[in-house]
């Protein structure tokens, strides 16, 4: 399905403006709404949203090629000269990943005087704040739970002795997988962890001790990347996530590794914000509202963290 963007959001207003306290300024709403949307949180800030230009306006569906492993062919520049034949070339037949924008966030409620409450810092930004939080904290938790709640094939039993702990044996046996996969953890990964695991780290030497905890990987997030992180091991920046719980049953996700790049968010509406004076409750109907899609490209370089 596809959404219209509604009112325009590139317009900027600032309450110097003189109309502010005697005009509905939609513009003004929904630059507000998207200001607190944008506030950095963990899995928005890391996901690349650089796809989202594909779905503006139109079309719902982005196809994302998964490129399989290609095998050089050896040869030598005279076997090359003397080719009286074609070249060997690879399969066309890669496969794909579909992003599909199929989900939609809206936060909407009556205001009886709009207009005073836009007059007022204060109050508009009680009201913008908690439309925009409600609709990013959707979008957040869509975005997570791909992880906490999807089938990783790359898993790391956490922990040799107790639930919800991560130790040095894990991290091991973590880095091992990943070279082994082909995947480098200094080459752009980033670790999303239960806050349970993190308290849990901050107890081992070995994360705390500036001679192994170093940032030498550095992640390139796609949103904003403003995220704080909470440490870094093997290279890789730590970050937490409320996403991941914590919890006795085993096999389940409590944290994972990826690529911020290899995790896709695409938005066809910006945070938009749509009003309509209602004479049947006397007051302004205001709906922010954001439409998206979101998936993970290769699944085979996301590797999970579980209980054991």
């Amino acid at each position: 399905m596809a959404y219209d963007a509604g009112a325009n959001t590139a317009v900027s207003l600032t309450y110097g403006n003189t109309t502010d306290a005697t005009v509905f300024v939609p513009e003004m709403w929904s630059a507000g709404v998207k200001g607190y949307f944008e506030k950095p949180t963990t899995f928005l800030s890391l996901a690349d949203t650089s796809l989202s230009g594909l779905v503006k306006g139109q079309g719902d569906t982005i196809h994302i090629p998964k490129m399989t492993a290609k095998a050089a062919t050896a040869t030598t520049p005279q076997a090359i000269s003397a080719l009286t034949a074609n070249i060997a070339y690879h399969s066309p037949a890669d496969t794909e990943t579909k992003l599909q924008i199929n989900k939609l966030a809206y936060s909407a409620q009556i205001i009886a005087d709009v207009v005073k409450i836009q007059a007022s810092p204060e109050m508009f930004n009680m009201y913008v704040q908690g439309m925009g939080y409600a609709i990013q904290q959707d979008v957040e938790n869509y975005v997570g739970d791909l992880f906490s709640g999807g089938t990783i094939g790359n898993m790391v039993e956490s922990t040799l002795a107790a639930d919800n702990v991560f130790t040095l044996a894990d991290l091991k046996t973590l880095i091992g997988l990943m070279y082994s996969n082909g995947a480098n953890p200094r080459e752009g990964f980033v670790m999303v962890i239960s806050p349970e695991l993190a308290s849990h780290m901050l107890t081992l030497t070995g994360f705390t001790s500036a001679d192994f905890a170093n940032s030498i990987g550095v992640a390139t997030p796609g949103g904003n990347n403003n995220v704080a992180a909470f440490g870094s091991v093997a290279g890789m920046p730590i970050y937490v996530s409320d996403r991941f719980t914590a919890v006795a049953d085993t096999n389940t996700i409590v944290g994972a590794v990826f690529k911020p790049d290899n995790l896709k968010l695409a938005y066809q509406v910006d945070p938009t914000v749509v009003s309509q004076y209602s004479v049947d409750f006397l007051g302004t109907k205001l709906a922010a509202y954001v439409a998206y899609g979101a998936t993970i490209v290769d699944e085979g370089q996301v590797f999970g963290i579980t209980n054991a």
